[in-house]
């Protein structure tokens, strides 16, 4: 019986978006907006990307720990990111957020089982993030919260 999901540490890299092999929308802007995956769970991470993409935004990569979240958001510098607030093991994704809230300026889309939980949502108020996504979600609900996202980004930057 195979396994419905793995650690993403088995996964395979993701392709690099400069090399041409990233899919892009017809009609997307020349310069769509840069998503980090903050997700350990194999399956939950393909959905996120797959919303993602379908919203007209680049992944620029999937983390399923604290210490390569940082990397990756030092290295790509995302406009936001999509983070999970259970990470495997003793991780929580609200340190996470906070940390590269802090150390980078970016603010994150919470995805979660316990938007319930005030105690954790109210963890997470410092991290200004863009909102919450309840677990389960349906691909469309996420598309829709990401476009509020892009578009709150877009007009606080007086793009578009």
């Amino acid at each position: 019986m195979a396994l419905l999901s793995q650690p993403v540490e088995d996964w395979r890299e993701r392709p690099d978006p400069s090399d041409g092999r990233a899919s892009r929308r017809q009609g997307d802007s020349p310069d769509p907006l840069r998503v980090m995956i903050v997700e350990d769970d194999f399956l939950v991470a393909m959905t996120i990307e797959q919303a993602i993409r379908g919203a007209g935004m680049e992944v620029v990569g999937i983390a399923p720990t604290r210490k390569k979240a940082l990397a990756l958001c030092q290295a790509e510098r995302p406009d936001f990111a999509t983070m999970d607030i259970n990470l495997r093991g003793d991780q929580v994704g609200i340190q996470v957020a906070l940390e590269i809230a802090e150390r980078f300026d970016v603010r994150s889309l919470f995805i979660s089982a316990y938007t319930g939980d005030k105690a954790r949502m109210a963890a997470a108020d410092p991290a200004n993030p863009f909102g919450w996504v309840d677990k389960p979600f349906t691909t469309h609900h996420l598309m829709s919260r990401l476009t509020r996202v892009a578009d709150s980004l877009r007009d606080r930057s007086g793009d578009h």
